[in-house]
């Protein structure tokens, strides 16, 4: 009867989960990157002022060149190109520039809005067409924001469509090489694809598209679930080797993780609500998402994979794969005599480690610059150094410059737009300045190829330089200024997310612990891994991005869970044994699990190498680092900890 019971619940939840995948499959790319740009800030409410008194603008910049030296093209074939161009309705101006060669065509275009209120289809319909039109001997080249953003939603795509299934596959692999058992392998991950699919319907639900933030939700969602998955699994078999039958054993496995999963959840849900804060709507939405989806595998785990277990996990063949049996049990006991021996050194070498990674962590660069997620052989980004060795650069923005101003009228914003040319960073101006009928004026500028921080230097100098000529409200404006500063606000904020995920994990923690002492060595043992990532970058003369500022509130929420897992089952021993025998006692019966999920999620985020977009190899690799320190800091460092001056103790 119970089978039954079980089988019908299974298939019921299959049903609901295969709905919600289908919702899932049908979710769309933000292919304009809306979801990436802040709100609220004050440049985004200048681009709005911009766009009411000057009207959209949305420029591309084509270059038609020969496809081989020496191959020529008859001129009347390009000036038709160039007016066939500027009759296609998506276009509302089209500009010819200098620097071009004498067979080629340089264009400046503006793109008029769709029905969607954006300019992702009359992107998509005029590159097409200009491609269609372009005489045989010449090749086309796109490059501008609205195809830098499509390239990159295009490219987001296949990464995804690439790395999940490679995820899923090296973690199957992985428990399979474990616990030697197919039905094990596959129970562990089933939490975590129905987490998958249906915070795929809820992302469709509120109508959010796939941005390049949300479109790391499916492998982090894999790992999480199937590290929480691993210690319901041992504590299954860690019953069936004491003789309990499939049933019972059940029960009783889900007693014993019941509470420290739960604060584990609580710890993980907490370290992505702390993204929720950001002024950038993708992250924000990426952080609530996750923290859903934790949820979601949480409640799967506990009522679809008992029932699993108990249909496809009955055979005594298992009971081996316990962490009790094989070599776990007498490496557990060597390794607790050898902590207990060394736990002062330990201790005193994390503590020196802490200290020059922090020292390290103050001299930390910031520095993002998005035509660099897309691998150096991506079209666009050949396409945009083509043009840009003709122009100097492909990307604008503007000096927007509100009344009061100084006398003078057109000949002030000449001689503004004269002066701000020589500032580092300015190529050359993206045409003349305007003005608009309240006397607001416009002054576009070409910018060169460089990082988010060189040019938030740019910016700010040419605000300084307007203000000083009689300009007091003169502000940048345009998406190449709002993702320099969103770069950078996001970033350097990261501390105060460090410090908010850290006072929000303490009462967590406390509540599965009921202990301070308890509560204060895990957050000290798994502040290590955010200071290894950060100091370890700076060591390595490497900048922080937006990609690896996401990393340390979202690890952090991730790792705490081993020391709570540790720390419960320590808690539980100490109260019947002597601090060296309840550590000895806790490695054997945690340890593998913990060493398991640590493993699970490291190469889960590692399969993120085969990835051609930056952002997805440095999330992995980052990610990967920090929680294999973070597995150093709980099996090996905060042991240490425990049993500072219990001594080496009887061997036995």
């Amino acid at each position: 009867m119970r089978s039954r019971s079980d089988l019908f619940l299974l298939l019921v939840l299959a049903g609901a989960t295969a709905w919600a995948g289908s919702r899932a499959a049908r979710l769309e790319l933000d292919v304009e990157n809306r979801s990436m740009r802040s709100t609220g800030r004050v440049e985004a409410r200048a681009e709005e002022e911009r766009e009411r008194l000057f009207g959209h603008d949305a420029t591309l910049v084509l270059l038609l060149a020969p496809r081989a030296e020496g191959a020529e093209s008859e001129e009347e074939a390009l000036e038709a190109w160039v007016a066939d161009l500027r009759a296609r309705p998506e276009a509302e101006q089209c500009l010819v520039l200098p620097g071009a060669e004498e067979d080629e065509r340089l264009l400046a275009l503006t793109l008029r809005r769709d029905a969607s209120g954006g300019v992702g289809a009359n992107l998509a319909t005029l590159v097409a067409a200009a491609e269609a039109s372009a005489p045989g001997t010449h090749a086309l080249s796109v490059s501008g924001t609205p195809a830098g953003e499509a390239a990159l939603a295009a490219a987001l795509d296949a990464e995804q469509r690439r790395i999940v299934p490679l995820v899923a596959g090296v973690l199957f692999l992985l428990l399979l090489l474990v616990y030697r058992s197919p039905a094990l392998a596959l129970g562990a991950m089933l939490p975590a694809l129905g987490g998958i699919a249906w915070v795929g319907a809820l992302q469709f639900a509120l109508g959010y598209a796939i941005n390049p933030v949300t479109a790391l939700l499916p492998p982090v969602l894999l790992a999480v679930g199937v590290a929480g998955s691993v210690h319901l699994l041992d504590a299954y078999l860690e019953e069936r080797a004491r003789g309990a039958e499939p049933v019972e054993a059940s029960c009783r496995a889900v007693r014993d993780v019941r509470v420290p999963a739960l604060g584990c959840a609580a710890t993980t849900v907490v370290g992505f609500l702390a993204l929720a804060a950001s002024p950038i709507p993708a992250i924000d939405r990426f952080g609530q998402l996750a923290a859903a989806g934790v949820v979601v595998t949480v409640v799967l785990a506990f009522t679809a994979l008992p029932p699993f277990l108990r249909l496809a996990a009955r055979s005594a063949r298992l009971i081996p794969r316990a962490a009790g049996h094989g070599a776990w049990r007498p490496a557990s006991a060597v390794l607790a005599c050898a902590l207990a021996r060394r736990a002062q050194p330990i201790a005193l070498g994390a503590l020196l480690a802490a200290a020059l990674l922090g020292w390290a962590w103050t001299r930390l660069t910031v520095d993002n610059d998005p035509l660099r997620i897309l691998p150096a052989h991506h079209p666009f980004r050949e396409a945009t150094a083509r043009i840009g060795a003709r122009l100097g650069g492909t990307e604008v923005f503007d000096v927007l410059l509100p009344p009061p101003g100084p006398k003078g009228g057109l000949l002030a914003l000449l001689g503004l737009q004269q002066a701000l040319l020589g500032l580092d960073g300015v190529v050359g101006p993206a045409g003349p300045p305007r003005t608009a009928a309240d006397g607001t004026g416009l002054v576009a500028l070409l910018l060169a190829p460089a990082g988010s921080t060189a040019r938030e230097a740019t910016f700010t100098a040419a605000e300084e330089l307007a203000r000083e000529r009689g300009w007091e409200r003169a502000l940048a404006m345009g998406p190449a200024v709002r993702m320099a500063r969103d770069s950078g606000a996001i970033v350097r904020g990261e501390v105060y997310g460090l410090a908010a995920t850290f006072l929000a994990l303490g009462p967590c923690v406390w509540l599965g612990l009921r202990s301070l002492r308890l509560t204060a060595l895990a957050l000290a043992a798994n502040a290590l891994p955010c200071l290894l990532m950060h100091g370890g970058l700076a060591l390595a003369g490497r900048p922080l991005s937006v990609a690896s500022a996401m990393i340390g509130s979202v690890v952090l929420g991730l790792v705490i869970d081993n020391a709570i897992y540790f720390l419960h089952g320590y808690r539980a021993a100490r109260s019947t044994a002597g601090a060296r025998l309840a550590v000895a006692r806790t490695l054997q019966r945690s340890g593998r699990a913990l060493s398991i999920t640590a493993l699970v999620l490291a190469l889960a985020f590692l399969a993120g190498l085969v990835g051609e977009l930056t952002t997805t190899r440095e999330f992995g690799v980052l990610a990967a680092g920090s929680i294999l320190a973070a597995w150093g800091a709980n099996v090996l460092l905060l042991p240490a900890l425990l049993l500072r001056g219990a001594g080496a103790g009887p061997r036995r």
